[in-house]
């Protein structure tokens, strides 16, 4: 085994395997979250997202489940008009 024995590879925690995957995952997201908080600017980040823009989004993702399930279905209206005033 390179000059390390087989000792080293038959630990319990494994740290060769779960060291790498975890530095190499969370150093990816932490860096694309700061890119977004820190470079991109556009309505394609979910970091950057405009409030106007995410308040009509989560309008808009209401009315759809409350027309596939059913739910409320006066409100409704009530829903469209809103979604109406914020574009």
């Amino acid at each position: 085994m390179a000059g390390w024995g087989g000792q080293l590879f038959r630990e319990y925690h494994a740290w060769w395997v779960w060291g790498p995957w975890c530095a190499d995952i969370s150093g990816a997201l932490f860096g694309a979250l700061i890119y977004d908080m820190a470079v991109f600017t556009g309505g394609e980040s979910p970091v950057n997202y405009p409030p106007r823009r995410r308040k009509r989004a989560i309008r808009v993702r209401s009315l759809n489940v409350r027309k596939k399930l059913g739910i409320g279905k006066r409100r409704i209206g009530d829903l469209e008009r809103s979604v109406r005033e914020t574009e």
